[in-house]
């Protein structure tokens, strides 16, 4: 697997200096069949560097109930006790994902940092924000869809006749098994 992929997009490609590389968990929380997290681990192992999942939650839920919350934090369990099989640390912080990210990019030094893709205006603008702010490599992997959306078409489609052809051409490309996440040597102390 290489590591730029069509499903990865660079927003900054500027170091090769870091401590560790980190993938920041958000839309795709799972571990396996995960792309954003195999890409930063492929970036671990050839940069002989350790890996790091961090995952914020925010302060205010917006208008989710707080039975979604407690879903959701079972399942973030469920992954950190996963990565755990896989010496993969897993940082959980509660917060404005600017300054909680910030203080985790301050004691990772990571080299790069992967981000699930996500179509909303708001993460895609926090995601810059932060390549902007911080010296790293940082990379967007699109795990969530088959296809990555800027690989289907580059503009809004206005009928599935126009896309389907689109998307039957990219299936074969695309529609394959993810390889399998690997142990890590040691987990690193954070």
């Amino acid at each position: 697997m290489d590591l730029i992929t069509p499903r990865t997009l660079t927003l900054r490609a500027e170091t090769d200096h870091g401590d560790c590389v980190l993938y920041v968990m958000s839309r795709d929380q799972r571990v396996h069949d995960n792309h954003a997290l195999l890409a930063a681990q492929l970036t671990a192992q050839r940069s002989s560097l350790p890996l790091v999942v961090a995952f914020n939650v925010l302060p205010r839920p917006g208008d989710r109930a707080k039975e979604h919350l407690l879903f959701m934090l079972e399942g973030l369990k469920q992954v950190q006790a996963t990565l755990a099989l896989y010496n993969i640390p897993f940082v959980l912080s509660f917060g404005k994902p600017v300054e909680t990210l910030a203080a985790v990019f301050s004691a990772c030094k990571p080299h790069s940092v992967f981000y699930d893709f996500n179509p909303l205006p708001s993460v895609r603008s926090l995601q810059k924000r932060l390549a902007h702010s911080y010296k790293a490599n940082h990379y967007v992997v699109d795990t969530h869809n088959i296809i990555p959306c800027w690989q289907a078409s580059d503009k809004q489609e206005f009928a599935a006749h126009t896309f389907r052809p689109k998307v039957t051409k990219l299936l074969e490309k695309f529609l394959i098994e993810p390889p399998e996440l690997q142990k890590q040597q040691a987990m690193p102390v954070l």
